[in-house]
């Protein structure tokens, strides 16, 4: 088997759209809650990482 065929294995067009899309937006429903919760906790992650603040 050579290396660009098992790329295409692995990565289908399927594994592409999920990686970039969150599962509400490949389902077509709306944006949830969840997306709300997700850019908390990254922002407060990325505080810790970086000690940076929202507020100048």
């Amino acid at each position: 088997m050579t290396e660009p065929d098992r790329a295409e294995r692995t990565r289908g067009p399927r594994a592409t759209e999920s990686a970039v899309m969150p599962p509400e937006a490949a389902s077509g429903d709306p944006p949830s809650a969840d997306m709300a919760y997700r850019l908390e906790r990254l922002r407060e992650w990325r505080q810790l990482l970086f000690r940076t603040s929202d507020t100048p």
